[in-house]
């Protein structure tokens, strides 16, 4: 079952508070005072509660348990994914969140073929799938999603940096397995990955100077949206892979 939202500001000691759009899920899925759900903060606390009185645009609940960080990675794996057709971005967004990226930034690349009319509403959008895949996977951090940047801006900016940065590539010819082991370890990576056709020669050369490593994901092609959900799974497990010497701990 999927967990409800609190605003931080509305857990008050050993109770908190839903409400508006929350508390009108709790109604819909017919939960009675008495009952015990998972509510998160979204900023990496989730507390075990019971439910205490359910109105019409509040909730109040007792807390039974508090937990720090569950269904959160030990990797802090940040996105910056090509804008793709339609509403594949939106699969991108609700997956990775699932499979557990920190952050998503929508990038315009060369070779970006999305519309940009109403943008910022495409944004918020993305925010709001963000909250409820985030709920559905049992994670208590909510990632953030970006505003649509050049792939420049991400590259030198404020993820510059992080531990390491890596880039799928059509032409590359080292596995993810070797690109990371050449990496040395670090708690924090940055994802690149190129809209349909992936990134050009120019950009792929860009990303190199910048230090992202290339890396290959075998013969098979992968539709844009379909990259950033299987490229961010297997970047965390290799990441978080015992093998290479990770933290066991957050």
């Amino acid at each position: 079952m999927s967990a409800f939202l609190v605003d931080p500001d509305d857990v008050r000691g050993d109770s908190l508070c839903l409400r508006d759009e929350e508390a009108h899920h709790v109604r819909v899925r017919r939960i009675r005072p008495g009952e015990r759900c998972d509510v998160i903060d979204g900023r990496g606390t989730s507390y075990e509660v019971e439910l205490r009185e359910i109105g019409d645009d509040r909730v109040e609940a007792d807390i039974l348990g508090v937990h720090e960080g569950r269904g959160e990675r030990r990797t802090m794996l940040h996105l910056a994914a090509a804008l793709t057709k339609g509403q594949r971005f939106d699969y991108a967004v609700e997956k990775a969140t699932e499979v557990g990226v920190a952050s998503i930034i929508p990038v315009e690349t060369a070779r970006t073929v999305a519309r940009q009319e109403r943008g910022q509403k495409r944004v918020e959008r993305w925010r709001r799938l963000a909250v409820a895949a985030a709920k559905q996977a049992g994670r208590s951090v909510i990632p953030e999603i970006g505003d649509v940047t050049k792939l420049e801006e991400v590259a030198d900016g404020p993820l510059a940096d992080v531990d390491m940065k890596l880039m799928a590539s059509a032409r590359g010819s080292e596995e993810l397995s070797n690109s990371l082991s050449n990496s040395g370890a670090g708690r924090s990576a940055l994802l690149f990955i190129g809209p349909e056709g992936c990134f050009c020669e120019a950009e792929e050369t860009f990303l190199r100077n910048q230090g992202a490593r290339a890396f290959t994901w075998g013969s098979s092609t992968l539709r844009a949206d379909t990259a950033c959900v299987v490229l961010s799974a297997l970047v965390l497990d290799a990441l978080e892979d015992p093998r290479r010497g990770r933290p066991s701990e957050r």
